[in-house]
């Protein structure tokens, strides 16, 4: 069996088209002679005969009717694929799965997929908020927002924003907690996996354990805990500046500095929808940077 010659087919079908090698070789850019070499190749290859020699130009035979025919159905289909699919939204169709923390989500991120979501209604975006480590090339999910000094090698990761983290306490106790040290506070701890995170090691370094009162093992929580006026927590800026009921006790924590990635599953950073989601996420993220970064605290209650 011989191979096909692709090419070929717009040799014979210019050819039967116009009944002229000339003028088929005129259509295609190339000269008559190329064109009878190619279809003779493609005969002998094939053992039949494609066209008749007259005096008025070109006849097809059967075999070349029947050729054609196929060939125009294959244009049809290219033209299908050309137009339909790889020119139209349907690329932007599917599902993206998304990983991310609470801190974020709720401060930063809602609005975000909110507006992408408006903008792109034939792209679905599930998302889980976890603490967990995510595996991106296990397909634990497309795309992670996460907060770290050092994104794995393995995924293309893109820098968002800064992350800062104050000491914050309740609004309604804040000159109590002012007049107090932080050693002699009751604390809102780490617990669960915020206990694998840089808090952990600020408190083991800076408070004792008899003064952590209770522990949440997410911000989200935390923040609520603080709220209720249980004691200090140490929270990303973004999420305690955010907060009616929390007040700044301390600058921006220096050591606790990490940073906003979005991280793509390598097989994925090609892919047009999640570099439109990517894309969306870093305009988002950008203007929020000030908050994230602590550089947008609320005002001061006296």
């Amino acid at each position: 069996m011989h191979d096909l010659d692709w090419n070929a087919l717009k040799f014979i079908l210019k050819v039967a088209e116009f009944g002229s090698t000339a003028k088929a070789a005129r259509s295609l850019g190339v000269n008559a002679t190329t064109v009878m070499r190619r279809i003779t190749a493609f005969e002998h290859a094939f053992g039949t005969v494609l066209f008749r020699k007259k005096q008025s130009g070109y006849e097809t035979t059967l075999e070349c009717d029947a050729l054609v025919e196929q060939v125009r159905r294959m244009e049809d289909l290219a033209r299908t694929i050309h137009d339909d699919i790889l020119h139209s939204d349907l690329i932007m169709r599917g599902t993206i799965s998304v990983s991310t923390v609470d801190s974020v989500m709720i401060s930063v991120l809602g609005p975000c997929f909110e507006s992408f979501a408006r903008i792109y209604p034939t792209i679905d975006v599930d998302i889980s908020m976890s603490t967990d480590r995510v595996n991106l090339n296990r397909k634990d999910a497309d795309v992670a927002i996460r907060a770290t000094r050092k994104p794995p090698d393995n995924v293309k990761a893109i820098r968002l924003a800064g992350l800062a983290f104050c000491v914050f306490g309740a609004i309604d106790r804040a000159e109590e907690f002012r007049r107090t040290s932080f050693s002699d506070l009751a604390w809102i701890g780490p617990g669960g996996a915020l206990k694998n995170a840089p808090i952990n090691e600020w408190m083991k370094d800076n408070i004792q354990p008899k003064s952590i009162r209770l522990t949440a093992d997410t911000f989200q929580s935390a923040r609520a805990l603080a709220e209720a006026g249980a004691g200090a927590v140490i929270l990303p800026c973004c999420l305690g500046d955010t907060s009616p009921g929390l007040t700044r006790l301390s600058e921006p924590l220096g050591e606790m500095d990490t940073e906003l990635w979005i991280m793509i599953a390598a097989d994925l950073d090609q892919s047009p929808r999640v570099n439109l989601f990517v894309e969306h996420v870093q305009k988002a993220v950008r203007g929020q940077s000030a908050l994230l970064e602590g550089k947008k605290p609320r005002p001061q209650t006296d």
